[in-house]
């Protein structure tokens, strides 16, 4: 059985994601983008003395004199190590990071296990009690009008520029949170990214797995007001009072698995069209039922809403209402539960935490807003779902309750201590508690 140990620190204490440099093509304001440095590549005795340190932990003496001196070998004068080295350093020339491409398809595309709890992570809001739809509507309202607020100052350069120390960083990756979906296919995925000649003016909206393609911006050019959003998620709650086929749930599953199930799917024009519409919205909005099985049993509050952003309880719960491959994914569950999934693969955590800290600080004050005059109402999205399709959606419902039984959780909070402690001692927040994961593991 995997466990997974969530330490909840508190957010005041706590922020242990680190600005990622992919390439120097965009930043959100000031400096030019020609300021930001290349990724410098490693001499290579460096990186031979880190990966001889890094083994020691796991090898005996004996299996250690020996790959030391293969990398001595490997790394004398006109040796492999040195050409390679060569052919690298060549590469770092030509490319704005040398590494951005492997590491995207080698940690992420290329990976065939399951999104889900393998790479997809969940993250929790402030909870709101709530006793109604009426009130889970008007929450999912307030979400989306902060994150769409998010977007207008995105594309408005009003982002706070991302440092460290004194050096600008790349943000690029800010541009690929809002709009970026996930194409599964066999032996290695590929990223949709947003169009920036016909960006997009949608999201998708999803209640008892029945997909709604929801415009949010109006015939101005702008967002429409929170009101015009919470109408719009009530004509989806309406529409959607009967189940709809779970086809979220293949989204869940092996990549192989559903880069075959992806492809008979897009075989209807009807589904293609569907599929279109869910991959280039800016983001998802899960309108969740009743919790699983799961997550009643869960501990505590954390441990529940956790368990319903990391993958929404099985076929039991709502892991048919959503669409794993999307990079953002709003739930909002029937108990005041609010948070997001995300697919990994377009960023790093940062752009996500500066979002979230966004919406928390827009949804905690009053925001006057002007109404479009003219806006399109939702747009219902059927599948058309094939005999062999619906053996894959049962097929996926089996191995995806396999993965949430394996799946073992507790999220509590911690107030003991908090990052400014950790640094302190000279020591990485981030890598101290990966430790204290791994030493629990152990123990």
């Amino acid at each position: 059985m995997s466990r997974n140990f969530l330490l909840k620190l508190p957010s005041k204490v706590c922020s242990t994601m680190a600005p990622n440099i992919i390439n120097a093509r965009f930043s959100t304001s000031p400096p030019k983008a020609s300021a930001l440095p290349r990724l410098p590549v490693p001499p290579l005795k460096i990186t031979l003395d880190r990966y001889l340190r890094s083994i020691k932990p796991f090898v005996n003496a004996e299996e250690l004199k020996v790959t030391e001196n293969l990398a001595a070998k490997f790394g004398s004068a006109g040796g492999v190590g040195e050409k390679l080295q060569k052919l690298l350093d060549e590469r770092a020339k030509n490319t704005e990071n040398w590494l951005a491409d492997w590491w995207l398809n080698t940690a992420y595309l290329e990976f065939r296990a399951p999104v889900v709890v393998f790479s997809n992570p969940g993250l929790v809001f402030p909870r709101k009690e709530i006793s109604s739809v009426k009130e889970q509507l008007s929450n999912a309202s307030q979400v989306i009008a902060a994150a769409l607020d998010f977007k207008v100052k995105l594309d408005s350069n009003e982002i706070a520029q991302e440092k460290m120390g004194p050096h600008p960083l790349d943000m690029s990756q800010y541009f690929k949170v809002l709009g970026t979906c996930r194409i599964p296919a066999e032996k290695r995925d590929k990223l949709r990214l947003p169009n920036d000649k016909d960006p997009a003016k949608h999201i998708v909206v999803v209640h008892n797995n029945q997909f709604f393609k929801v415009n949010v911006y109006g015939n101005h050019g702008g967002p429409i007001s929170q009101g015009q959003i919470l109408g719009q998620l009530k004509d989806c709650i309406h529409d959607s009072q009967e189940v709809a086929p779970p086809v979220g749930i293949l989204t869940s599953e092996h990549r192989d698995n559903w880069a075959k199930a992806h492809k008979i799917l897009s075989q209807s024009p009807q589904n293609k069209a569907v599929l279109d519409a869910i991959e280039t919205c800016l983001f998802l909005v899960c309108i969740d039922g009743p919790p699983s099985p799961d997550e009643r049993a869960a501990p505590n509050q954390f441990t529940s809403a956790a368990l319903k952003m990391t993958h929404g309880g099985g076929s039991r719960g709502n892991s048919a209402n959503r669409w794993f491959d999307k990079t953002i994914q709003f739930v909002f569950g029937p108990d005041g539960e609010v948070g997001l999934t995300y697919e990994h693969s377009p960023a790093e955590g940062q752009p996500i935490a500066v979002m979230m800290d966004h919406i928390v600080n827009y949804c905690a004050q009053r925001h006057p807003q002007q109404p479009a005059l003219r806006y399109a109402k939702p747009q219902i999205l059927n599948f058309e779902v094939a005999n062999e399709v619906s053996g894959m959606i049962e097929q996926a419902k089996i191995n995806l309750d396999k993965l949430v039984e394996d799946l073992e959780m507790y999220s509590f909070a911690f107030t003991g201590y908090g990052k400014e402690y950790i640094k302190s001692q000279k020591l990485s927040p981030d890598s101290y508690v990966q430790m204290g994961i791994q030493y629990a593991f152990f123990r």
